[in-house]
């Protein structure tokens, strides 16, 4: 299967976190490349739980649901996520990290700089 890259803004209240993604796949995958979808989830310590609902823009309207363990530094999540779809269920890996401001700020000056 192949991988997918998206970028989620999240916000935390308490144990519970809500925000966006926007998921980038393949054309061979899905007729229309670019996927918006919102999360919902809870933490509870360093365990995560959060379905992920495509909105329907992209040609996507199901949900993912995902497991996964924070890191001790708070960067990274690793965990499965799964889909189950008329009485079947596929599952994989996934991992986010954390993209700090500093990193986005660097990012920012190294583009103006090769302007």
């Amino acid at each position: 299967m192949a991988s997918c890259d998206f970028v989620a803004r999240l916000v935390e209240t308490g144990s519970q976190f809500f925000g966006s993604i926007t998921e980038t796949v393949s054309e061979d995958i899905a007729f229309q490349t670019d996927q918006s979808a919102y999360v919902e989830g809870t933490r509870d310590g360093r365990s995560i739980s959060f379905v992920k609902s495509y909105d329907g823009s992209g040609d996507w309207a199901h949900k993912v649901m995902y497991q996964g363990e924070l890191s001790h530094d708070v960067e990274e999540i690793r965990g499965n996520w799964s889909i189950t779809e008329r009485d079947q269920t596929v599952t994989g890996p996934f991992f986010m990290t954390r993209r700090t401001h500093r990193a986005v700020e660097e990012a920012s000056l190294t583009e103006r700089a090769f302007v």
